[in-house]
């Protein structure tokens, strides 16, 4: 029997296609998913929301074969399966579109299209008659008409990946199709034909897991929604049981469920005079749009933000990582000029990356190495480095930041993921700056290494007057610590607020789309 007979059976039946029973998930020091009980039937569409941690990462990855389960089973027709890897999840009828709208630039659409897929012997440079006639029907079905398997996908717009790569999932005759946040990197006008194709493809059977944080999306096209929090399927509503305010009670945590152990602060910063660091009118495509605000010395400031929103992204450029495309960036009232990283470094500015251990630390590198690496070291002068003052600024790092660790040589590879946060804040504050960004910084961190950090980032900026921008999706830790709190959405910043004139539920709901 073919995959679209068994559809029409299972949905005459009422039989789901995929079944969760009862998954449990843990990583060291986190219980991803517990006791998830889910089902997935043809001609349906089935979202999951959460907050950022709630588990939804890990439930796709469970059915797309990237991770194993500790406990519980997965069934396809009612028999168990194991998907050791994503072929095994793709020939079990399991179709997966992640995150990032990415292919590969040096192929073109069909053979991209085609990867994974292939017999032992292909052609790259072009496709076999079989191949074309299977990439020219998956992306007329996707409504890509405009683009034959040969177009490189370098000429690509985003949009154009993203429509080709859930063409892609066409190509089999894959039955549960999952995307996740597929519409987070769209133009509103890309989204809506995405929307619009995703509900024809319902129409043909197909069963859709679509994980988004975007609400108005999700109440329009679900016939399921799926809540989880802190890795518990907490509720499952069916179309028009539920409203926006009801999923948004739902996927915050509950009074007195945050994660951070310690609340007193310090009393906040005098705000007047010149600001320390003033952005005005930032813009990069679709990433952020018109961003202003302004710091103070000694000042705390958080961006919140969901998956998508911008606020990571904002922060690499304000450092001059990334260029932007209109905007105005002033350091103690001189013009900065956006876009330029050294110019951003003379000033004072320093990144804390997202990508802690790409981008944020070299991993088979001392403390002591790490500490002093950096533009602005003691301990570096243009082309001569001074082993006793990197020893000097190791140690007094890890004395003042309680680094765990035997001694300044061990590899920084070989800390935990705190201690290695530690490290990277340790080297920006080595370099004596005027402002810190820090984007999503205790993300991966055990409770008390969160706790911990974030103490010390708001000591530093109290005793040494250094500014402090937190981008996070972690809420709860921007209301403990934080002076102002800017919410951004979709690129744009809806609402700026005193910490202690704001709630969870207040920046929830300004968040969410």
């Amino acid at each position: 029997m073919s995959h679209n007979q068994d559809d029409v059976t299972a949905t005459a039946s009422g039989r789901p296609l995929v079944q969760l029973v009862a998954i449990g998930k843990s990583y060291p020091g986190v219980r991803a998913l517990s006791d998830v009980s889910l089902d997935f039937r043809a001609g349906e569409i089935h979202s999951i929301v959460g907050e950022n941690g709630a588990g939804k990462s890990t439930l796709v990855s469970m059915l797309a074969g990237l991770a194993q389960p500790d406990t519980g089973e997965i069934l396809v027709d009612g028999q168990r399966v194991r998907f050791r890897n994503p072929r095994a999840a793709r020939n079990g009828g399991v179709s997966f579109v992640p995150q990032e709208a990415e292919g590969v630039p040096a192929f073109s659409v069909g053979r991209s299209l085609m990867l994974g897929r292939e017999g032992r012997w292909i052609n790259r440079s072009r496709l076999s008659a079989a191949e074309r006639a299977l990439v020219t029907d998956a992306l007329q079905r996707m409504g890509v008409t405009d683009l034959d398997g040969n177009t490189p996908i370098s000429e690509l717009s985003v949009a154009e990946v993203r429509l080709c790569q859930i063409a892609g999932t066409l190509v089999d005759p894959g039955r549960l199709i999952m995307l996740d946040e597929p519409t987070a990197v769209l133009a509103d006008a890309d989204a809506e034909l995405l929307l619009d194709r995703l509900e024809r493809l319902r129409e043909e059977g197909k069963s859709i897991l679509y994980v988004s944080h975007r609400l108005s999306e999700v109440m329009r096209i679900s016939d399921r929604i799926t809540v989880l929090r802190d890795g518990c399927a907490v509720g499952t509503f069916a179309r028009g049981e539920i409203d926006r305010a009801g999923l948004l009670a739902l996927m915050a945590r509950k009074q007195g469920e945050t994660q951070t152990t310690e609340t007193t602060a310090a009393p906040a910063p005098v705000v007047s005079g010149t600001p320390r660091m003033r952005v005005t009118g930032f813009s990069r495509g679709r990433a952020f749009q018109d961003v202003s605000f302004d710091v103070y010395p000694g000042q705390v400031v958080g961006i919140a933000g969901i998956q998508g929103s911008g606020h990571g992204r904002l922060l690499e450029a304000i450092a001059g990582a990334t260029p932007v495309d209109a905007g105005q960036l002033e350091v103690d009232g001189a013009p900065i000029k956006p876009g330029a990283l050294h110019h951003s470094l003379v000033a004072g500015i320093r990144l804390v990356p997202e990508e802690r251990r790409q981008r944020g630390i070299v991993g088979p590198r001392s403390i002591r190495e790490n500490v002093s690496l950096g533009y602005g070291s003691d301990a570096q002068s243009r082309f001569f480095r001074s082993p006793s003052a990197e020893r000097k600024a190791a140690s007094s790092a890890i004395a003042e930041l309680d680094i765990r660790t035997p001694g300044a040589e061990v590899l920084v590879q070989n800390l935990s993921g705190g201690n290695q946060q530690k490290v990277v804040i340790a080297r920006v504050l080595a370099s004596r700056p005027k402002v810190m960004l820090l984007a999503e910084p205790t993300q991966g961190i055990d409770v008390r290494s969160k706790a911990e950090i974030l103490r010390l980032l708001r000591e530093a900026a109290r005793e040494q007057g250094i500014c402090v921008v937190l981008a996070s999706s972690e809420f709860e830790e921007l209301l403990d610590y934080t002076d102002v709190i800017h919410v951004m959405r979709t690129g744009r910043i809806v609402t700026s607020v005193q910490t202690d004139q704001t709630n969870y539920g207040a920046l929830l709901e300004a968040a969410v789309p």
